[in-house]
């Protein structure tokens, strides 16, 4: 199986650089400017070594070390005369290893257009959910080697089908999506899973309604000379200063009631509410973000609410760049479903690293320790060290 899998992402890697000469500037010199096909890779590797009762040990603390091929990414980004266009981005997650850690999946497959108005484009197919941001955003970027407990929470999947507006009615100042989707999409748990549930017999919900707005005071990220918008990674190595200031909701709907319309239930049978605020700020090399996110209802355990902050300093060195990084991230929740929080269900984790920088986000390797506390400051036992390496090709 693992040799398998290997020559299929070594024959895939092969195609993607023949795609990608023939999709040059200089190989379709004659074809219209108007049209292009963008085709982009990610490899990303990691080792994680962890305690006792963390998820990557054996016996004892730090026993084992679980090496893997993290992310494997392939993008295909279709742009036709500016107004409409197309993205495939595929994923792999620990493809060489055998069981039900080893996934592979669409994350996100849509057509998109631009009506002209008010800044607007429409996005039709699967999608990232616009609700927590740091997911909202290319994992290709994260400041550490996961995400925040809200973006990786069990509650609410990833990525969602559906249709998605996003609007710019004042330019780049100000961002607002709003998405209806069927709640069927992918996630940690794969594709189709049915991520939200509304109550403890597992029953389904409908579709997902989701929000966001997202003000940036100072015109979005700048690089040289180009508003280049607030997701293309560029962020922490300008010298331009950036603040992004973002709220967002997502709610679901039961299927409890059968004869209820599509309205009324949108109305009056929520059963999950997650709200969302968030900031971001680069300033001289500095970078701080916080968030704080919560969840209600009955598909939400009780008192579900986490917060993050994240610290961290860009070094130049010649041409590459050193940051060191630290992020605190409390979690709550009642998870057993007894109605009461117990010390052992409020979490603290604490990150602290560094990541190295040799080609921008498009080369970096990251080290980072995690540790992990519960409420009454006791360790869980469940530290973790990583180290990583990324490549976008």
């Amino acid at each position: 199986m693992k040799r398998k899998l290997t020559q299929i992402i070594a024959a895939t890697l092969f195609i993607i650089t023949g795609l990608n000469a023939q999709s040059s500037p200089v190989a379709n010199s004659n074809a219209t400017s108007e049209k292009k096909l963008k085709i982009s890779t990610r490899i990303q590797a990691r080792a994680v070594a962890g305690q006792l009762y963390s998820d990557f040990a054996s016996s004892n603390d730090w026993d084992a070390v679980d090496f893997n091929f993290r992310r494997i990414r392939l993008t295909l980004d279709y742009t036709g005369k500016s107004w409409y266009g197309s993205k495939v981005d595929i994923k792999g997650e620990n493809l060489l290893t055998e069981g039900t850690n080893s996934k592979s999946s669409i994350q996100e497959a849509n057509i998109w257009f631009k009506p002209g108005l008010l800044g607007s484009k429409i996005f039709i197919g699967q999608f990232k959910l616009p609700f927590i941001r740091e997911n909202f955003g290319s994992s290709s970027r994260l400041m550490v080697t996961e995400r925040a407990t809200a973006s990786s929470s069990t509650v609410l999947q990833q990525q969602d089908i559906g249709i998605l507006l996003h609007l710019r009615p004042i330019g780049k100042l100000l961002d607002v999506f709003l998405s209806v989707t069927n709640g069927e999409g992918s996630g940690h748990d794969g594709v189709g899973a049915k991520k939200v549930q509304t109550d403890n017999a597992g029953e389904p919900v409908a579709g997902l309604y989701n929000w966001r707005i997202q003000f940036n005071p100072f015109g979005g990220v700048v690089k040289d000379g180009k508003d280049t918008g607030w997701s293309d990674g560029k962020e922490i190595f300008q010298s331009n200063t950036l603040l992004s200031i973002g709220i967002a909701g997502v709610h679901t709907t039961a299927n409890e009631s059968p004869n209820a319309t599509t309205a009324t239930k949108f109305l009056f049978d929520k059963e999950l509410h997650g709200y969302t605020a968030d900031f971001t700020l680069f300033l001289s090399g500095f970078y701080l973000n916080g968030e704080y996110t919560i969840f209600t209802g009955d598909s939400a355990t009780k008192d579900y609410s986490t917060y993050s902050a994240t610290a961290g300093y860009n070094v130049k060195l010649g041409n590459a760049y050193l940051m060191p990084v630290i992020r605190y991230n409390y979690v709550q929740a009642d998870w057993d479903r007894n109605q009461t929080l117990a010390d052992d269900e409020k979490e603290t984790d604490i990150w602290a690293g560094v990541n190295f920088y040799l080609d921008k986000n498009s080369m970096k390797m990251q080290l980072f320790y995690r540790l992990r506390q519960d409420a009454t400051g006791s360790t869980l036992q469940k530290d973790e060290l990583y180290f990583q390496v990324q490549a976008n090709l």
